[in-house]
């Protein structure tokens, strides 16, 4: 009589086999569904490197030309940006088994999504700071414009209406510095604390229009809550923009090799790609091992990146003093 294994790959092998891949699965699906940032920032896969080097391009000169004169050239600035890649961030948790055997419920999913959140909140919250340090940065290529800020003590009004509009007027005004900066329109965001994204949706001035509205360029719908869209940039409410934004993290933990003193920080805005760049060596990644010398079944969730700004002239903070 044999057993079927439920974690053998094809009645061979490990029988645990299949237990990690379902683990590490189930780690990276919610690490995705839980992240904001991901997908705003230009991620370089690295390999068997301690940094990572992004290259930075000046910008072209050029003349009439007069006839009989010789094109002899003209040079064009350069620079590079090198990310250090950080150690391996860990989050880690080791189950009894007789806790196993008597629990009423399965650990499994609260403990995947427990583990995958914590990973995708501090690679956004480095992300995050590491935008906010490109708005306060010069930039690394001479000739080109560095990051921005703006001051608006009214990005943190008591009364709605005060604040949606100081909001409205940030996302315009980092729109005319990012065309002041010869950005292009293409991917930009603006990042906010969830309880300022509501504002934006649901608070009206005093002449009756909203961020939503179409005098404005909005594309939302009060229905769905969403904003979408507002003079070009895309609007995205994040959880850890609502822990960060008005806190100092300070240096140690989570944030000892990222930080950023965020006390008057009320707003962020970038480009798609071009604001952050992150250098990864070590992609979410999952592990399970049942260890019988402690009769527990250790999981352990893991990431390796280095991450950076990158493109100054594209980051635009928005501060209350």
């Amino acid at each position: 009589m044999a057993s079927s294994r439920l974690g053998q790959v094809n009645g061979a092998g490990s029988d645990t086999a299949l237990f990690l891949e379902t683990w590490s699965g189930e780690v990276d699906g919610a690490f995705y569904a839980r992240n904001v940032m991901r997908d705003l920032i230009w991620c370089k896969q690295s390999a068997n490197n301690i940094s990572e080097k992004f290259p930075r391009v000046g910008l072209a000169s050029g003349a009439y030309h007069d006839a009989d004169t010789e094109l002899t050239g003209t040079a064009i600035n350069h620079a590079e940006l090198t990310v250090a890649i950080d150690k391996p961030y860990i989050s880690d948790q080791r189950v009894y088994q007789w806790d196993e055997f008597v629990n009423y419920y399965s650990y499994r999913e609260q403990y995947t999504n427990a583990a995958a959140e914590k990973l995708a909140d501090v690679f956004d919250q480095h992300a995050l700071i590491n935008l906010a340090a490109g708005a306060a940065a010069t930039n690394v290529v001479t000739g080109l414009p560095g990051g921005t800020q703006l001051t608006d003590a009214n990005l943190a009004s008591g009364t709605e209406a005060t604040k949606a509009q100081a909001f409205v007027d940030f996302i315009f005004n980092a729109g005319v510095s990012l065309d002041n900066n010869g950005v292009g329109k293409e991917g930009r965001y603006v990042i906010v604390q969830p309880a300022d994204y509501a504002v934006l949706v649901k608070a009206m001035q005093s002449n009756g229009f909203s961020a939503i509205h179409k005098d404005l360029g909005g594309m939302g719908s009060i229905a769905t809550g969403q904003i979408m869209m507002l003079n070009g940039f895309e609007i995205i409410p994040s959880v850890n923009a609502g822990s960060l934004f008005g806190t100092d993290p300070g240096s140690s933990g989570d944030y000892a090799n990222h930080t950023y003193d965020f006390t008057n920080v009320r707003v962020l805005a970038g480009v798609r790609g071009k604001s952050v760049v992150c250098a990864e060596l070590m992609g979410t990644q999952a592990e399970a091992e049942y260890q019988i010398e402690w009769q527990s079944t250790l999981l352990v969730a893991k990431m390796a990146y280095g991450m950076s700004s990158y493109l100054p002239e594209t980051c635009v903070l928005g501060k209350i003093a």
